[in-house]
Order: C-alpha cells, then sequence, then structure tokens
C-alpha cells in the first residue's frame, strides 16, 4: 500500500513538474519570430509551425493550447509583426484580437476623383476583392487610411464614403443659412470647385464668395475645372491646355454652357473647402483671375477683371521678352 502511495505522490509531483515547465514554455519569451502571415484557410496547424516552427516543444505546448481553449476558432488573417521576445501565449492571443497585425497607409487626396481612388485601390495586391459599388463623386473623405493585407476594396470604400456623410452633414448644419445651396450635395459641389480652383488656403472663403454671388445673381459659374471635369469625366487629367473650343462643348459640367452648379461634384473636397462653402466671406466680388505667382486677384466688376487680364497679359509679354 505505501508503495502504491510512493508511486501516486511521485506521479503527482512529476505532473506538476511537467505542467510547470509546459507552462513556462507557454509563457517565456521567444527569440526570432517578429513576423508572421495567417492566410485564408490555414489550419491550427499550420498557424502554429508559422508561430514556433515545426520539431520543438513549443509547437506541442502552442497546438495544445490553441486546441484546448478554442482560440484556432477566432484566427484573424493578415500579416503580424510582434515585438521581440513575444511568448507563445502573446502571440495566440494577438492574432485571435488582429492585435500587431502590419498596417499599410492609403492616402485619399483632396482634389481626386473617386475613380482616381477606386483605381488606386485595385493597384493596392495586399488588398483584396472588387469594387461593385462605386461612391457618388466626391463622396469620400481625404485622408490617410490604416489598412492591412486581405481588407476587402468596398469595405474601405464604404468606410471612406461614410466619413464624408457624417462630416458632410455636420457641416451642413453649422453652415450660413442664408447661402443659395438647398443641400448638403450642393454644399459638397460648390466645395468642389474651390478645391480645384485654389491650393492657397486664405482664398477658399473668398473663391467660394465669388461663386456664391454668381449663382445669387443668376451668372454661369464660369469655372475652369468644371469644363475639365466634363471632358475628362475624372478618370484623370485633360494633359493640356483648355482651348476656346472646349468652353463651348455642350457637357452638362461645363458651367460656360449652364447655368447653375453642376449635377455633381467634379473632386474631392478637403475639409478646408467644405467649411468655406458652408461659411463663405462676405464679398461683392464677381470675378477672380490667377495673378501669375500665386493666387489671385479678386474684381467687383467685369471692367475691373479686365483690366487685371491687361495688366497679367503684359506681365507676361514682359517675362518672355526677358527670357
Amino acid at each position: 500500500m505505501r508503495r502504491v502511495i510512493s508511486y501516486l505522490i511521485m506521479a503527482f509531483i512529476l505532473t506538476v513538474i511537467m505542467v510547470v515547465y509546459l507552462r513556462s514554455v507557454y509563457v517565456s519569451p521567444l527569440s526570432g519570430q517578429t513576423y508572421m502571415e495567417i492566410e485564408p484557410g490555414d489550419s491550427a496547424r499550420v498557424v502554429v509551425r508559422k508561430l514556433v516552427g515545426e520539431r520543438s516543444v513549443h509547437f506541442g505546448v502552442a497546438l495544445s493550447a490553441m486546441l484546448i481553449n478554442g482560440s484556432y476558432k477566432y484566427l484573424k488573417t493578415g500579416e503580424y509583426q510582434f515585438p521581440q521576445g513575444f511568448s507563445i501565449e502573446e502571440m495566440i492571443e494577438a492574432i485571435t484580437k488582429a492585435q500587431f497585425r502590419v498596417a499599410y497607409k492609403f492616402a485619399v487626396i483632396e482634389g481626386m476623383t473617386v475613380a482616381q481612388v477606386t483605381q488606386k485601390l485595385m493597384e493596392q495586391k495586399q488588398l483584396s476583392g472588387q469594387v461593385t459599388s462605386v461612391p457618388y463623386e466626391g463622396f469620400l473623405f481625404p485622408d490617410t487610411y490604416s489598412v492591412y493585407k486581405g481588407d476587402h476594396r468596398q469595405v474601405l470604400l464604404n468606410t471612406m464614403s461614410q466619413k464624408m456623410q457624417k462630416v458632410l452633414q455636420h457641416i451642413w448644419q453649422e453652415r450660413d443659412e442664408s447661402i443659395p445651396l438647398n443641400s448638403p450635395e450642393e454644399l459638397l459641389t460648390l466645395a468642389s470647385i474651390v478645391e480645384k480652383e485654389t491650393d492657397v488656403d486664405h482664398e477658399r472663403p473668398m473663391i467660394a464668395g465669388v461663386f456664391i454671388n454668381r449663382l445669387k445673381s443668376n451668372i454661369m459659374l464660369q469655372s475652369d475645372p468644371t469644363v475639365i471635369y466634363a471632358l475628362s469625366q475624372g478618370v484623370g487629367p485633360l494633359g493640356r491646355e483648355l482651348t476656346r473650343r472646349d468652353l463651348q462643348v455642350q457637357l452638362p459640367h461645363n458651367t460656360y454652357v449652364y447655368k447653375g452648379l453642376p449635377p455633381t461634384p467634379i473632386a474631392i473636397p478637403s475639409l478646408r473647402s467644405l467649411m468655406a462653402a458652408a461659411r463663405p466671406a462676405k464679398t461683392k466680388a464677381l470675378y477672380f483671375g490667377a495673378t501669375g505667382y500665386g493666387g489671385h486677384v479678386f474684381s467687383d466688376t467685369l471692367q475691373q477683371h479686365a483690366l487685371h487680364h491687361q495688366k497679367l497679359r503684359k506681365l507676361r509679354r514682359k517675362n518672355l521678352t526677358s527670357n
């Protein structure tokens, strides 16, 4: 009887030692493992091999742990970059919560079109899926987004669109209610024109003010960027200077031919342009033109505007002669 008890005690001690040892293996820092990728369809065994290698006690410990606690059911695909010295326990927890995934930056730049952003998404090889629903022109918020390998392109587009909708609704609620705009979509359209007319921040409210005055006076907006969009359909840059014939083209976005705002935005506007369109400068100006050295000059009358153009032409001729 005493011998049986002795065996049982020894077995218990060995079991405790083994449990303590395996537990120490489970929580002890590993050396060398910093990067791994989990792909769709990877089994628990494949994932463990990627985590700790093929032939070691670590393999058995990691596989057993994943099977016992059921974590293999919640593995998140993607690329992972673990801090040096992570333990098996920490890595398994990370890949079930999609923590420490390798992030890529995807920039949506103000002034781009939805078509250009969609094309850029299709060129990102680490992303997955097709774009099945293209958002309304301009309805993407310009920002730098963190994306991960395997992210779906359509989901990303939807996220960008939802963010713009949220921001646009907020700015619409805070707008100057005296401006002749009837919907958030019209505000977005005006902001997109402002965006393409200038990259000088302090000019944005003034340019918005000019277009608001022209809308109130039932004067054509006559914005060159709307003609460029009409001709290119937002797929890319026109690649040449506009001609007099271009200004006469019978396309809906051409604000030299049709009064009022174009039927859709012509680009993705920045937050600054949205705010400028919502609260434009109080001005009497109806015209603006390039200064020739950055920025614009604003005129209240057609005579002032014509005089400015005469000065600009003289300046250009002088520069050509001096060169």
